[in-house]
C-alpha cells in the first residue's frame, strides 16, 4: 500500500512492512535501524537503540508516530538489521557491574552519557541495562532523563574500605569480587598462598555456604558476606572455640555501630528476637598441634528482599529492620546502614581480636559470650539429622566452647549438634534457612508463639 502523503504513515498494520519502510529511509522523518545507513534529514525523530535478542527495538521520540517494540521476532526480510556495537550480548549470566556501579546511586543517567563513558553506542548501553534487568533489578528509563534504578543499590566501595583498614586496621587486605561462588572456597583454594589478613568480600555469591556444605542464598547488594584468612602458631585443637570467639566480636562491631538485641546461638548462629540474621563459617587446616591456618567466613542479612524472606518458613530479620527498631531510626534506618561501614568495622574489631585469640583462646571471649546467649536456662535438646543426642537446660559454654547440658546424667558438655528449644506451646520448624549461613545440619529450631 502506497504511503498517506499526508499523515507520512502507511495505512497497514504489517510490522514487518513497517521495518522495511524504515530500513529503507522512506517514512518521513526517520533514521535506519542501529547498524544500517542513518538518513540526516532534518526532523529525523528515531532513534535505534540496537537489536533486542528476538528482534529489533526501535526507540522513537515522537510516540504518536509508531509503536516503542516494532517487531517481537527478528524478520526474514531483513537479516541485516544488527547493532552498531560489535560486543557480546550481556545476559543474565554476564552481570554489567562497571554500569551497574554508576547507576546504583539511584539517579537518572543519559544514555548518551554512559555510551560516551564506556566508549560505546546507545545500543550497547541499553544491552547492558536488559542485564540489570535480567538480574530482577526495576530500572526505570524515561524519554530525554535516561535509565534510573528503582532503588538505590547499596554497592561496596573498594577504595573507601582499603582506606579505613589502612587507618585502623593495617594488618588486613581486602580484595572485592563482584561475583564468585563462594567467597569461603575461593580462599580456600588460595589459603596456602595469600598473606594471613587477606579478606575476600563479594557483592553476589552464586553458590554460598554454610557449615558442613549447608546452601546460604543472598541477594544482590542485600548482604555483608565475607572470609578472612588467620594464621595461628597453635595448632587445630585450640581453635575449638574460634566460631564462638568470632561471633561475639562481630556482635560487638554491630553493637558499635549502634545495633542492639543481638543474641547468640550455639554454635553458629547471630539472632535478633529469635530471628536469624547472620552466621558463622570456620574453616581450618594444618595440625592438631602444630601451625595452623583458619578461613573465616561470615555472612549478615543487611536488606533482606522480600521475595527472599516470603520464602522463608523460619523466622530471619536483617540489620536495616533492627536499626529501625531503634528510637529515632523508624525512618531512618534503610538509608544510614552502609555496607561499606558495617565491614569495615567488623574487619577492625577481628583484626584486635584475633591476636588475642592466639594468646588467650576462647576463654578471653566467654563472658561476651554468655552475656548475649539467646537460650540460657531453657531447655533444649541437641540434635543432629533426625536423631537427638542430648536434652536438658542449657546453661552456657566452657572455656573450649563446648556447651554446657544441665540433664538428667548430671552437667554434660556439647561439642557438635544443634539446638533445638523444648519450650510448651512452641512449633517446630525444618526449612532451610535462606538469606543466613546455616548450622552443621539442616536446621530445626523450635519458635515459641509469639
Amino acid at each position: 500500500m502506497a504511503l498517506n502523503e499526508k499523515d507520512g504513515w502507511a495505512q497497514r498494520n504489517d510490522l514487518t512492512d513497517r521495518l522495511r519502510l524504515l530500513t529503507q529511509g522512506k517514512l518521513p522523518g526517520a533514521r535506519a535501524i542501529a547498524g544500517l545507513p542513518q538518513s540526516r534529514a532534518a526532523g529525523a525523530s528515531m532513534l535505534a537503540f540496537g537489536r533486542h535478542a528476538e528482534g529489533c527495538i526501535v526507540e522513537i521520540e515522537d510516540p504518536m508516530h509508531a509503536p516503542r517494540e516494532l517487531s517481537r521476532g527478528r524478520p526474514a526480510t531483513l537479516p541485516q538489521c544488527k547493532p552498531e556495537s560489535t560486543e557480546p550480548n550481556v545476559s543474565a549470566a554476564r552481570i554489567p557491574f562497571p554500569l551497574l556501579r554508576l547507576v546504583a546511586d539511584g539517579y537518572f543517567h543519559s544514555g548518551e552519557v554512559l555510551a560516551a563513558h564506556f566508549g560505546c553506542t546507545r545500543g550497547a548501553v541499553w544491552y547492558r541495562i536488559r542485564g540489570l534487568e535480567a538480574l530482577g533489578l526495576r530500572v526505570f528509563k524515561v524519554r530525554g532523563r535516561g535509565y534510573r534504578l528503582a532503588e538505590p543499590l547499596d554497592l561496596l566501595d573498594a577504595k573507601d574500605l582499603a582506606r579505613r583498614l589502612a587507618a585502623h586496621a593495617p594488618a588486613l587486605s581486602v580484595e572485592v569480587l563482584d561475583e564468585c561462588e563462594s567467597t569461603n572456597t575461593y580462599l580456600m583454594q588460595r589459603v596456602g598462598v595469600v598473606p594471613s589478613g587477606r579478606v575476600v568480600t563479594c557483592e553476589l555469591q552464586s553458590a554460598g555456604r554454610g557449615r558442613r556444605g549447608n546452601r546460604w542464598a543472598s541477594g544482590l547488594g542485600t548482604s555483608v558476606t565475607f572470609s578472612l584468612a588467620w594464621r595461628f602458631s597453635c595448632g587445630t585443637a585450640a581453635l575449638s572455640g574460634l566460631s564462638l570467639a568470632v561471633a561475639v566480636v562481630v556482635a560487638a562491631a554491630l553493637e558499635s555501630c549502634g545495633i542492639a538485641g543481638i543474641g547468640l546461638k550455639w554454635p553458629n548462629d547471630l539472632l535478633h528476637d529469635g530471628r536469624k540474621f547472620g552466621g558463622i563459617l570456620i574453616e581450618v587446616s594444618g595440625d592438631p598441634q602444630g601451625a595452623s591456618a583458619a578461613v573465616i567466613g561470615v555472612g549478615l542479612n543487611v536488606r533482606l528482599p522480600a521475595v527472599l524472606a516470603d520464602g522463608i518458613e523460619r523466622p530471619v530479620t536483617d540489620l536495616t529492620a533492627m536499626s529501625a527498631d531503634l528510637p529515632g531510626n523508624e525512618a531512618a534506618g534503610r538509608a544510614t546502614l552502609s555496607r561499606t561501614a558495617l565491614l569495615a568495622a567488623i574487619l577492625e574489631h577481628l583484626a584486635e581480636a584475633l591476636p588475642r585469640y592466639e594468646r588467650e583462646g576462647f576463654a578471653a571471649f566467654r563472658e561476651g559470650w554468655l552475656a548475649r546467649h539467646a537460650h540460657a536456662g531453657r531447655q533444649v535438646s541437641i540434635v543432629q539429622g533426625e536423631r537427638t543426642l542430648h536434652e536438658g537446660e542449657a546453661l552456657g559454654v566452657a572455656d573450649d566452647g563446648a556447651l554446657l547440658l544441665r540433664s538428667a546424667r548430671g552437667i554434660e558438655r556439647v561439642h557438635s549438634g544443634e539446638v533445638s528449644l523444648r519450650d510448651p506451646f512452641s512449633i517446630a520448624e525444618t526449612a532451610p534457612d535462606v538469606g543466613a549461613p546455616e548450622g552443621s545440619i539442616p536446621s530445626i529450631v523450635k519458635w515459641p508463639l509469639r
